[in-house]
């Protein structure tokens, strides 16, 4: 907040004399122009009016209050400013399609594990695409043109299934922009995958340990949430979550955050799950575990060693058994 005084209202807009500008520059709390008023105190997080606004000297002012605004900015306001080291910003019809291919493309990651991630990093450039956001769209599409076909299995089970097992793992600060990790996993039922995700982490981790807990929070809720589901349908199955990270499992089966206080209380809610024993945590080897294909660009050698323990695999031409597209066979 920064009072200035003798400043003139003019509705719901803030008029600033020019003599006023250097109380504001040194305030360094806004960027543009108009702000609301607030019992006598005005937040200029917003726009300001200010008299004479062209004069050279107010513009130069606040050009160097939005930068210095720009870095001070907590994690919420710099999404905007995230992709803006980017070659060259798409034009308005040029972003307008990319932005359509991309949530195309987001809707076939959910059916197709392949490409969940690429998607998911697609869709975080929605707001300010620029032409290497225009690159990654293209290879996603030479991609999806050579796999046109993905097969899901679901063998029949000896005995009915009593758990549903949660593959979880996380990239700690793989955006080399913003150094924000991603955390994605996949849940299964027997053998057969029934969901996987792929998420950006919203608060940027001071370690890997704090990363891959976040990673093992998400698995374990999507977990809860998928036994709820069967329960509604009489079919009870206990949820069992599965991770390579070491620290972060030990972290998950002690009582209290202890030295590490600048966790957050939903690792405290990991702890009391595993306590209570409502949830079953697991390590795995993380050469085996399939999570990591929704955390980060992999090669085609990995990614088909993930996706064929979730016994998904690429497939030929068109099947029988699906229905005939218009175009593509006559009756």
């Amino acid at each position: 907040m920064v009072r200035i005084a003798n400043a003139k209202l003019e509705g719901d807009r803030t008029v600033v004399r020019l003599d006023q500008v250097q109380a504001l520059i040194d305030s360094s709390v806004f960027d543009e122009c108009c702000a609301h008023r607030c019992q006598g105190e005005f937040p200029f997080r917003r726009n300001v009016l200010i008299e004479d606004m062209h004069a050279p000297e107010v513009m130069n002012a606040l050009k160097k209050m939005a930068n210095k605004y720009k870095k001070r900015a907590g994690a919420k306001a710099v999404k905007a400013f995230e992709r803006e080291s980017g070659v060259g910003k798409l034009s308005e019809s040029d972003a307008t399609i990319f932005r359509a291919l991309s949530a195309r493309a987001n809707y076939l990651a959910q059916d197709t594990p392949d490409i969940s991630f690429s998607s998911k990093e697609l869709c975080r450039e929605l707001a300010a695409p620029n032409d290497q956001s225009l690159l990654k769209l293209k290879r996603l599409g030479r991609y999806l043109a050579g796999r046109k076909r993905l097969v899901y299995r679901y063998d029949f089970a000896e005995t009915p299934a009593t758990h549903i097992d949660v593959f979880c793992d996380t990239d700690f600060a793989g955006c080399s922009v913003t150094r924000r990790s991603t955390s994605g996993g996949c849940a299964l039922i027997g053998t057969g995958m029934v969901k996987h995700w792929s998420k950006t982490q919203s608060t940027i981790a001071l370690s890997s340990g704090e990363a891959e807990l976040g990673g093992i929070s998400s698995g374990m809720a999507q977990a809860i949430g998928l036994c709820s589901l069967a329960a509604d349908m009489n079919w009870s199955l206990r949820p069992r979550v599965h991770s390579d990270a070491t620290a972060a499992i030990g972290i998950s089966r002690r009582r209290g955050l202890g030295k590490i206080r600048h966790l957050k209380t939903a690792d405290l809610w990991v702890q009391d799950k595993v306590k209570g024993g409502h949830v079953d945590l697991e390590k795995v080897l993380g050469t085996e575990n399939p999570g990591d294909a929704f955390t980060k660009y992999l090669d085609r050698t990995l990614l088909e060693k993930a996706l064929g323990k979730l016994k998904v695999e690429f497939g030929d031409g068109r099947p029988e058994s699906a229905p005939t597209t218009m175009g593509l066979k006559k009756p």
